[in-house]
């Protein structure tokens, strides 16, 4: 299976955690893993297409980022908006959207400042949005959402890695 993790930061911090444990998880079943880090991303064409060609390629998704101001950190948005775009995320059909990258799943992985409870309608909102508003229009299914909430986002001591490890399957 081919496996893509779409996510913030490649730095010492939960989201590297995650990364690396999506990873390990993939790699030991054989699968084979491509990462997009959005700070890594070279917003020129060849950097979008390379971007584009492997999202086509994945079968599963892992989208994670880190809930920062109740919204995507800027340079997560940022590279949904240059990647997902018209011709190749979707199109219209007869005025209508016409999604284009069907037969693929995706989870969502969060992390959070605050504790579940303090964000718990936030967190439903949120990753309502992604699923609806991003990987829906695009045809993505969405197959499963967590958040790992009270989180210094730096630090990784204390982190449920047994939690993600049961979600990631």
């Amino acid at each position: 299976m081919n496996i893509l993790i779409w996510t913030k930061t490649s730095a010492e911090s939960n989201a590297k955690l995650i990364t690396d444990t999506i990873e390990q998880i993939h790699l030991a079943k054989g699968d084979t893993v491509y990462k997009l880090i959005a700070e890594d991303i070279t917003f020129n064409e060849s950097g979008i297409k390379s971007c584009q060609e492997e999202i086509s390629k994945a079968e599963m998704i892992y989208v994670t980022y880190s809930i920062e101001w109740g919204s995507y950190p800027f340079k997560f948005k940022e590279s949904i908006d240059k990647i997902l775009t018209y011709g190749f995320a979707y199109t219209y059909d007869g005025g209508s959207i016409k999604a284009l990258l069907i037969n693929k799943k995706a989870k969502i992985i969060t992390t959070s400042g605050h504790p579940n409870d303090f964000y718990k309608e936030q967190i439903k909102a949120i990753h309502y949005l992604t699923k609806k508003t991003i990987l829906e229009f695009v045809g993505i299914e969405e197959v499963g959402s967590i958040n790992f909430g009270g989180r210094s986002h730096g630090k990784t001591e204390g982190f449920p890695i047994d939690e993600l490890k049961s979600f990631i399957g």
